[in-house]
């Protein structure tokens, strides 16, 4: 506690402190474990607070706040710790959590996760004193197991929570009670993560409408911890046996997409600490990338075709991410940005960056055309006096009877604005051997004739 004291009181001399501090610790901790026989030896029931005063109780927990808010600290802190206190796997590493510490590794080394986890176990030794709250405002997204730790402490402490009951949740009136819980303000931010875990277990909506109405709440260590706890639960609801082939890969397809639904979300909200998160884990930001690009994939092999997908809302959604890793890939405009869209098969973003650079569009013509939007075909300058032989002949070249995914009508009124009014009707004779009869109304063949009958009397 005098360490501590000193430590959190002086600037120059944190980091030697620092070390003292850990190394007092581990004094403790080894003097703790000879005097228990092995099959008594679990720490859990050390809990150095019960032999302070208040006055040190709070020197101890600003000194674990400094450290935490501090990486280099940080670091000088664990590394003795680590050497005598062993960290295998105690963490209950069931299949779920086996999932989430094998993710964990390959986004941010191993080396890493097992300080995170030293750095938990470390604080159980001091469980009495903990400021929960404001420790909690101290981690970054690496720290999983330190903030797992304070929602369990969080958990003993508050069993349970008001003015919603988590047990009386169900599916039944869960939309009702995650509208309350969005917008209610009196929620510490322990709490509003404890109801996102378990909500998001009965609706991902839900859980989506509660980060996104209380983002500015939530910090991104705790998005991330909510979206590794959806993960280990889409885990759990496989068995051994079936966690392989299709009901695997639909595992990680829907994690990915609320992964990066929830990072979207959220990222309005807090860009420069994303944005900083990334910078400074390369394997986290390759990893985004990938999550990203699996949720526009899953999202679009859910449908028959790519018709209307620039419009979707579930990809909408997902802009604020897009941008995020565009400027972080440092993506130039134009070229590079729809290279860059098509790579990761994001369609609102490439429609996006064609009505930004029109003299692209042309070369895009036919997966523009599969997109289905004439309105986006003559936007981007597609369908024009000049191109339009050039659209006809692709789509004779291309599609077959009843396989155009342009509407007839649309198409017509569209051709007839930007041509003349023979000029539209050859187009449409070409086009006739892929339409059936009523493809047309007889209102296009009635402003055809007069629009005709007009240019001919001029």
């Amino acid at each position: 506690a005098n360490t501590a004291h000193k430590l959190i009181n002086s600037l120059e001399m944190r980091a030697a402190y620092t070390k003292t501090f850990a190394n007092e610790f581990v004094s403790i901790y080894q003097e703790y474990k000879t005097r228990k026989s092995e099959e008594d030896d679990n720490h859990d029931s050390l809990d150095l607070s019960m032999f302070m005063t208040q006055e040190q109780k709070k020197d101890i927990n600003l000194a674990l706040i400094v450290i935490l808010s501090d990486s280099k600290l940080l670091k000088l802190f664990v590394s003795p710790i680590s050497d005598v206190m062993d960290v295998e796997l105690e963490f209950g590493l069931q299949n779920d959590e086996l999932a989430v510490y094998q993710n964990l590794i390959m986004v941010f080394e191993e080396p890493a996760v097992r300080a995170d986890i030293v750095m938990a176990r470390t604080l159980e030794c001091f469980s009495g004193l903990l400021d929960l709250e404001r420790l909690l405002e101290c981690l970054n997204v690496t720290q999983y197991y330190t903030l797992h730790y304070l929602v369990s402490v969080d958990r003993k402490r508050n069993p349970t929570l008001s003015p919603v009951m988590i047990e009386e949740v169900t599916e039944e009136n869960v939309y009702n009670c995650s509208n309350f819980i969005s917008t209610y303000k009196g929620f510490s931010v322990l709490h509003l993560i404890r109801y996102i875990v378990e909500i998001q277990k009965i609706n991902f909506e839900c859980g989506l409408h509660i980060i996104q109405s209380q983002v500015l709440t939530i910090p991104a260590a705790c998005i991330f911890y909510t979206c590794l706890q959806c993960f280990a639960f889409l885990n759990t609801i496989s068995s051994d046996n079936s966690r392989t082939g299709d009901l695997y890969g639909q595992i990680q397809a829907e994690w990915s997409t609320f992964l990066s639904r929830a990072l979207s979300v959220h990222i309005p909200g807090w860009p420069r600490e994303w944005s900083h998160v990334m910078k400074h884990n390369p394997n986290f930001f390759f990893f985004v990338k990938n999550t990203f690009k699996s949720a526009n994939l899953h999202f679009l092999g859910k449908q028959s075709a790519i018709k209307g997908s620039h419009k979707s809302l579930e990809l909408l959604e997902l802009g604020p991410l897009c941008n995020l890793l565009m400027e972080l890939d440092e993506v130039e405009p134009g070229m590079g940005q729809l290279a860059w869209t098509k790579a990761f098969s994001f369609m609102p973003g490439l429609v996006r960056c064609l009505l930004l650079n029109k003299e692209l569009a042309m070369a895009e013509m036919p997966l523009l055309v599969e997109l289905g939007d004439t309105e986006l075909l003559l936007d981007t300058g597609v369908i024009s006096e000049e191109n339009c032989d050039l659209l006809v002949d692709h789509i004779l070249a291309v599609y077959g009877k009843d396989e155009c995914p342009l509407a007839w009508d649309d198409l017509s009124k569209i051709l007839m604005k930007v041509c003349s009014p023979t000029h539209c009707v050859l187009l449409l004779t070409r086009l006739a051997v892929l339409m059936k009869p009523g493809d047309l109304p007889q209102s296009v063949y009635a402003e055809l004739i007069t629009a005709q009958l007009e240019e001919q009397r001029a």
